[in-house]
């Protein structure tokens, strides 16, 4: 774990220019979470395999995107959590890599 006084390598995207930096201030957080499932339409169900999960913050703020128009979501605060509620669709874009705010990472993800 970091802390306050911890040096960290910093990188310039563009130009990959890199620098060590002091950790100022790290403030660690517990926030909850949900675990959000997914499967494939009714009329295309796919064979074994074609459902998932993703765990997403608990907050107003964290939205699902859904097709009925350009601006049309779901908060996730607003989903179900008996399991017993009729599904929601959703919009949903799958890729090989970890993502942050719309942008794709190739750093190493430790779940603990």
């Amino acid at each position: 774990e970091l802390q306050a006084g911890d040096e960290v390598l910093v990188t310039d995207v563009i130009s990959g220019e890199e620098r060590p930096v002091a950790v100022g201030r790290l403030k660690v957080e517990i926030r909850p979470c949900v675990q959000v499932g997914l499967f494939p339409p009714q009329e295309d169900e796919g064979g074994p395999g074609d459902f998932g999960q993703v765990f997403l913050q608990q907050a107003e703020t964290v939205r699902l995107g859904q097709r009925k128009g350009d601006d049309s979501f779901i908060r996730v605060t607003e989903l179900e959590s008996d399991g017993s509620a009729q599904p929601v669709d959703i919009l949903l874009r799958v890729v090989g890599m970890g993502t942050h705010v719309g942008r794709a990472y190739s750093g190493k993800v430790v779940e603990r």
